[in-house]
């Protein structure tokens, strides 16, 4: 019995790395949540039972035998005489039906992964092809996305001008800067290594990879899958890391102090990042952001309004937070114990002084771009209308922070965390609000 237990095991093996090497596109994705969602078994194992997860099976054969074990299991029975509670159905990891795959209708997770999982297999999904006219049509606004961050700084900068009284500087100065950095020289410390030359790089990097995941002009992304919006919080993270590493690669206890802060004030405002992507994917039951901001959410904020009233008041200050602006810091600043960003990028020169700014401006856009989709989900409508109504929310955001900078003044640093801590209550009572709402 020993032995053939152990063919049996050896063969489900096998047969599973076959299935793994074979899958591509979502199949990855939908085995990992399956894996993680499955719960063990109370009933003794039985080698007639097994079954060899991952086979790739028909979805008739996988109901078929489904049928049978339903049946097997009505019967079973303890060795004291008491009823075994039913062993939950293996999971067909190729199948689009996860109907059978839990057992209990208050499994949360469950439903969750079952809803998020659906609409992978989905004929829709499976007839989505890159095609030479879908190319074509998305270089402009590639192009546009990428010329647009220094705007909107420009924006920011022209509305704190006028709030002053002044003129202010003009339209196109952050490109005359950035075209007067690439055309510097670079100047590096002795004392550092080549973190520091690899920081803004990374840093730049990341934010571009971010920016073909984020929908920013229409409800599309350039290369979405499912899970992205896991994805594209780490790229975000990934970023950080890096430029808080060049900072202290200098050796510098000014840029040191400068990490410590944007370290500890990042940690504080990941919570309500999360929780505000989370409660977006429950509402549109998918972890894909261009469906967690798209047409699904606008169907969905008639029975989740008051959520994501909370969810937008959290990444409004999520924004402020990841971008330094003010009331957590004040890029205008220049004594440095009061910076957190720009302490932490004195000795950056040049291109890589370039880099770092567009970063800011990239970074600020694809936040600014969510926080909108949050706010006021288009229902699919067509690129000549989706794409200048994008703009124009844009335009207003950039303005919405130029006010906030010219109302109000930089926090003190130890009532940043307490703000910091309001966004994350907001985003766990949207949490709270979503998750009572999709159970009742």
């Amino acid at each position: 019995m020993a032995a053939s237990q152990g063919r049996i095991a050896r063969r489900s093996v096998r047969r599973a790395r076959r299935t793994r090497n074979s899958c591509s596109g979502h199949g990855g994705a939908r085995l990992f949540l399956t894996i993680i969602s499955r719960r063990q078994p109370d009933v003794p194992h039985d080698p007639q039972r097994h079954v060899e997860r991952g086979a790739g099976v028909s979805h008739e054969a996988g109901r078929r035998r489904r049928s049978r074990r339903t049946d097997a299991r009505a019967g079973c029975r303890r060795a004291d005489g008491t009823a075994a509670r039913a062993r939950p159905v293996v999971y067909d990891v190729h199948g689009a039906d996860f109907a059978g795959c839990f057992s209990g209708r208050g499994d949360g997770v469950a439903r969750f992964v079952r809803a998020a999982c659906a609409p992978c297999d989905s004929p829709r999904q499976r007839s989505l092809e890159v095609s030479p006219i879908r190319v074509i049509a998305a270089i402009p606004e590639a192009v546009l996305v990428l010329a647009l961050p220094p705007l909107l700084f420009s924006i920011v900068a022209k509305t704190k001008a006028w709030f002053a009284g002044r003129v202010g500087p003009p339209w196109l100065q952050p490109y005359y800067d950035l075209h007067k950095l690439m055309n510097k020289g670079v100047v590096y410390s002795k004392t550092t290594t080549w973190v520091f030359r690899a920081g803004p790089i990374v840093n730049l990097a990341a934010l571009l990879t971010a920016a073909t995941l984020v929908p920013v002009l229409s409800s599309d992304s350039a290369l979405g899958f499912a899970g992205d919006v896991i994805l594209v919080a780490y790229l975000f993270a990934l970023g950080r890391m890096f430029t808080v590493l060049a900072a202290m690669d200098t050796g510098s206890s000014f840029e040191g102090m400068g990490a410590s802060r944007e370290v500890t004030f990042g940690t504080m405002s990941e919570p309500a990042l999360f929780l505000s992507l989370i409660v977006m994917a429950i509402a549109t039951r998918s972890l894909q952001l261009s469906q967690i901001v798209g047409p699904q959410l606008f169907a969905a904020w008639s029975a989740v309004g008051p959520a994501m009233l909370l969810v937008v008041g959290a990444l409004l200050i999520v924004l402020l937070t990841e971008t330094c602006r003010v009331p957590v810091d004040d890029p205008a600043t220049h004594l440095e114990l009061t910076m957190i960003h720009e302490v932490m990028v004195l000795d950056h020169s040049g291109p890589d002084f370039a880099y770092i700014t567009y970063a800011a401006a990239l970074k600020f856009l694809l936040l600014g771009s969510i926080l909108l989709h949050a706010a006021f989900p288009h229902p699919g409508w067509p690129l000549w209308v989706d794409v200048p109504l994008r703009l124009v929310e844009l335009v207003v955001l950039a303005a919405v922070v130029g006010v906030i900078e010219s109302s109000m003044a930089r926090l003190r640093l130890n009532r940043v965390p307490l703000l910091l801590a309001g966004a994350t209550v907001l985003a766990a009572l949207a949490a709270v609000l979503i998750l009572t709402g999709s159970m009742t």
